[in-house]
């Protein structure tokens, strides 16, 4: 009978997350738990009480907003419990409340990942969830299912999600499943493909390119392009840890070919991330050049941004230095902040202008007591001159 009324509730659940608000679950907390097991959710419960001016308000104006609805939809078994009447005359003497609302977030084995109290706003409220979201990793659960000899298509695709939810290795155990699949096109081989799609640089990812179109119908295009612009960002910073310059042009070429109008801002904050990374200044400058010529030519901040990376990054090449100044200079003219200055004068140092160095962070200085503005790191660097 439970089963039945799980699967129910799963069909209901999955049908309704395409409406507004938090849809929640009508079952007993008993069940909510076991859909959670075997989902590797958590279970939200709203623990209230009538007479709760704070549990309406939360009631009338938070679950229902669609952003709200959204995240606890896709991630969370939500429950709604009284706690004065029904289900929560038991409920209370396992989990017992001092305030309303109180706010539970309990895995599948009825343990507390999270407890708040206390009526928030939406993007609060969506913060709250995340982090107990995050908190949790079912994937000790999955594996001992899977080991265990467990390969059905819920266990392995839930086994996969949470490796991935807590950047755990899971291509192996994608592509034995897959390895064993007939038929890639069904509705939740794609859905699964597209859950074990995490780095550009894989077999995975030939074959989500190759489903894209029956993929989109699953997941909708726009999850899509992000999934593949996720994944190529993973091979990236991939690249970058283990200094595999190879792995970049892969990314990028993939990007070209598959998101094409996002290719030239890829290609260029990856190169740049990668030459920072290997301390490549003759790469950075190279790409920097184009963009100080281009948009960022009489933009004070944007100038800024790239000189302050040169000197984080390069200070101790002469003539990145050299270049950095020009720069900073040019920031300070068009842009005038405090910081603009003090990034000029840690330039200057590093290149053995005492003099200079000292009489723009006094600029900067002065610029920011007049402006009322937090003096701290200004002072620091003119005692450590």
């Amino acid at each position: 009978m439970i089963k039945i009324r799980l699967l129910v509730a799963t069909l209901f659940i999955s049908a309704s997350a395409w409406s507004q608000g938090i849809e929640f679950f009508h079952g007993s907390y008993h069940e909510a738990f076991a859909m959670a097991k075997e989902q590797g959710k958590l279970v939200f419960v709203d623990a209230f009480a009538e007479w709760c001016g704070p549990c309406k308000r939360m009631a009338a104006t938070v679950f229902p907003q669609p952003a709200v609805g959204d995240y606890f939809n896709a991630n969370l078994i939500s429950l709604k419990i009284d706690m004065e009447k029904g289900q929560g005359l038991e409920f209370r003497k396992t989990y017992p409340v001092s305030a309303y609302p109180t706010f539970f977030f309990l895995d599948g084995d009825g343990n507390i990942v999270s407890k708040v109290t206390g009526a928030r706003g939406p993007e609060q409220f969506i913060q709250v969830a995340q982090a107990a979201v995050n908190k949790y990793d079912p994937s000790a659960t999955f594996a001992q299912a899977y080991e265990g000899g467990d390969r059905s298509y819920e266990t392995v695709y839930n086994y996969v999600k949470s490796l991935n939810k807590t950047h755990k290795p899971s291509l192996a155990v994608s592509n034995e499943y897959l390895n064993a699949q007939t038929d890639l096109s069904t509705p939740e081989n794609l859905r699964f493909i597209y859950e074990a799609m995490v780095e550009a640089d894989s077999r995975i990812f030939d074959l989500f390119i190759e489903h894209r179109a029956g993929i989109e119908a699953v997941e909708g295009a726009e999850a899509v392009q992000q999934r593949i612009l996720k994944a190529c960002q993973a091979t990236v910073d991939k690249a970058i840890e283990f200094q595999f310059d190879a792995l970049v042009e892969e990314a990028q070429m993939k990007v070209r070919k598959n998101l094409p109008g996002q290719a030239d801002a890829f290609i260029e904050t990856s190169s740049l991330a990668y030459a920072k990374a290997a301390g490549d200044a003759k790469t950075y400058m190279t790409l920097s050049k184009d963009r100080v010529s281009g948009s960022y030519k009489k933009d004070a901040s944007r100038l800024h941004e790239v000189a302050a990376e040169m000197e984080q990054y390069f200070n101790q090449d002469p003539e990145a230095m050299a270049y950095a100044a020009k720069l900073a200079k040019k920031a300070c003219e068009y842009g005038g902040q405090a910081q603009y200055y003090l990034t000029y004068a840690q330039i200057l140092l590093h290149q053995g202008n005492t003099k200079d160095a000292m009489d723009q962070a006094n600029h900067a200085l002065k610029l920011a007591q007049d402006r009322k503005e937090d003096c701290g790191e200004i002072e620091r660097f003119i005692k450590q001159i």
